[in-house]
């Protein structure tokens, strides 16, 4: 009998490479060739990893008692009428030439980040306690903020004066805090995150509550939706700081998978304070840009459905980002089939992993990639082992 087995992780960090000696489940010949030219070992963590979420383009679970040899792109085609109109008569070469563009502008100024996003700070960062709530029988505690706007804040920490740093975790859409530490809530695709990171690290770990649209007031103080997942991260990092230990130096992480993932990349460009960043189910997933799903479309029906703060963050939406967060530590951690296993025409999630292994080529030692068998999850077992790595050799 076949036993397919979803919980093995594909990690590698710069030193010690090797490559797999043979393929498995779920990996063409073809994939695995590419996994092997880029020299990465396969390791088996021996957990299950909850990866149910609506955008998994590769129903997994639904073709275990096969026996498949499969590329994702050739099960699940996109409908062309998708592709018209997300790429029909657009010229790739602009397109890079757009992405090289802004990151370069960025990289100068990184204000340009702030108005891509629609984050200003005409008022300063700051958080004040409204209500603490210790959970029984947890060493977690709820904490509820009112931010610089009188906006409420909501995470969930354990602070331990015998700890060093800390790491602030974000969900992704759907996702929720409670899960997240394992409070009675049903297993999501954050996979008890928060917990795993507390159990495994000598970090202070917080997760925080961070909204993809702002309350309707907060629209008046010129913010987009991402610009208040960013002055949320901002206000509760300030907040934060003076609640750890009295000789608190850092680091400061932060991570999140999917928008979460991203909010992170882009909080980690946008505050000196973040020392690293876990980019989980995010820019490495594939070339957004250059995409079937990007929405890059100009035409008016097209804008009239937009958010402000999608359609020049979206090019950014690839491992291009990863220059903007360097030289700071990364972790990048995506799964095989996380929106599907290989995509013909573009560039896909082992391009990406190769993409920032070549940014951080003078800096080895503050990256690590965790390629995991499995969707659109945080892996944070698989993780944890490749943080403590960069905690200890980058940080």
């Amino acid at each position: 009998m076949k036993i397919l087995v979803l919980t093995l992780a594909i990690s590698f960090i710069f030193s010690g490479w090797q490559a797999s000696a043979e393929p498995y489940p779920l990996i063409s010949p073809a994939v695995q060739d590419r996994i092997d030219d880029y020299n990465i070992k396969l390791r088996k963590p021996g957990y299950n990893i909850n990866s149910k979420y609506a955008n998994s383009r590769v129903p997994i679970g639904d073709f275990l008692a096969g026996d498949y040899d499969i590329d994702a792109s050739d099960l699940f085609p996109l409908e062309k009428s998708i592709q018209d109109i997300n790429n029909r008569g657009y010229d790739t070469e602009i397109i890079k030439g757009v992405v090289e563009s802004l990151i370069a502008d960025i990289q100068q100024d990184v204000d340009v980040l702030a108005r891509l996003l629609g984050y200003h700070e005409y008022v300063a960062p700051s958080a004040s306690l409204v209500s603490s709530n210790q959970i029984a029988g947890w060493p977690v505690t709820k904490y509820v903020l009112s931010g610089r706007y009188g906006q409420f804040l909501e995470a969930y920490c354990a602070f331990e004066d015998d700890r060093e740093g800390l790491l602030v975790l974000l969900p992704g859409r759907g996702a929720d805090v409670r899960a997240m530490w394992n409070l009675g809530l049903p297993l999501d695709y954050m996979n008890h995150a928060a917990w795993v990171y507390h159990q495994r690290t000598s970090m202070n770990v917080c997760a925080l509550t961070i909204y993809n649209l702002p309350d309707v007031p907060l629209y008046r103080y010129g913010l987009t939706g991402r610009g208040v997942g960013i002055t949320i991260i901002k206000d509760f990092i300030t907040w934060a700081i003076p609640q750890q230990s009295a000789d608190f130096a850092g680091p400061i992480i932060i991570g999140g998978t999917s928008n979460g993932g991203h909010m992170a990349e882009f909080a980690a460009i946008l505050d000196d304070r973040i020392d690293g960043v876990i980019s989980s189910g995010a820019a490495a997933r594939y070339n957004y840009p250059l995409s079937h799903f990007a929405d890059i479309s100009l035409a008016p029906t097209a804008l009239a459905k937009a958010d402000g703060a999608y359609i020049g963050v979206n090019m950014l939406r690839s491992a291009s980002i990863y220059r903007l967060v360097h030289p700071k530590a990364l972790l990048v951690s995506v799964g095989t089939h996380d929106a599907g296993l290989t995509f013909s025409g573009y560039p896909d999630k082992f391009d990406q992993l190769h993409e920032a292994k070549q940014t951080y080529g003078d800096r080895s030692n503050c990256l690590a990639i965790n390629l995991f068998l499995g969707q659109h999850a945080m892996d944070p077992r698989g993780d944890a082992p490749l943080l403590n790595q960069l905690l200890e050799n980058c940080l």
